[in-house]
């Protein structure tokens, strides 16, 4: 009986799990993701700009802001033309835009001299008249014409003096392109210098051998 009481415990009980170190694994994982918590480098406290897209997706150009805006292209606006200085300069000017915009506008011309004339810009209504007369404007012709006609010419008009050699000039040009009224105020001119010039009328003379 002694010797059974001496020998020692063989049950089938487990024996208890040594607990040391299981927690040194642990205290040694939770330093170590500590350590690549505090590693990791910071983000940029500044929030990136944003570009907001287009209709297609793409961010708009720097180099034309407004059309990337409205999705439309941006479409360069012709330049003005500078007037020229001195009298006549912003029918020179004009002229000039003109002829380098083929082919020639003679209608926007003619409507350019009746404007300056409105504003009494003698000299820019005459040079806009006389450039779209010459290129064959038929209603630029019958003007010049009849301002330079003696029977219907104007102190208040763009001459300084009726010109026979002008009117007969310009009804020509002014007939040719069909003008109405024109053949017929021709004819009415060449018939008053021939009977002046019949009459002894040495000016009127002198016109008729530069007719042509």
């Amino acid at each position: 009986m002694a010797e059974e009481q001496n020998m020692p415990d063989t049950g089938n009980e487990n024996p208890p799990r040594h607990k040391g170190g299981a927690g040194k694994l642990i205290a040694v994982v939770v330093v170590l993701t500590i350590l690549a918590i505090l590693l990791v480098p910071s983000q940029d406290p500044e929030e990136p700009v944003s570009v907001a897209p287009t209709v297609d997706g793409e961010p708009p150009s720097l180099l034309a802001p407004d059309a990337a805006q409205t999705g439309s292209a941006v479409t360069p606006a012709r330049p003005e033309t500078s007037p020229e200085p001195g009298p006549g300069g912003a029918a020179r000017s004009l002229i000039r835009e003109l002829r380098a915009d083929p082919p020639v506008d003679l209608e926007r011309a003619f409507r350019a001299g009746q404007a300056f004339e409105a504003e009494q810009r003698r000299d820019d209504a005459y040079l806009m008249y006389f450039f779209a007369a010459r290129e064959g404007h038929g209603p630029s012709a019958l003007l010049l014409a009849r301002q330079a006609d003696p029977a219907t010419f104007s102190s208040d008009g763009l001459l300084a003096a009726p010109d026979e050699l002008q009117a007969n000039k310009w009804y020509q040009v002014a007939s040719r392109s069909g003008e109405p009224g024109a053949a017929e105020a021709l004819q009415a001119l060449r018939s008053r210098v021939e009977q002046q010039a019949l009459a002894g009328d040495q000016r009127a003379r002198r016109i008729m051998l530069q007719w042509k």
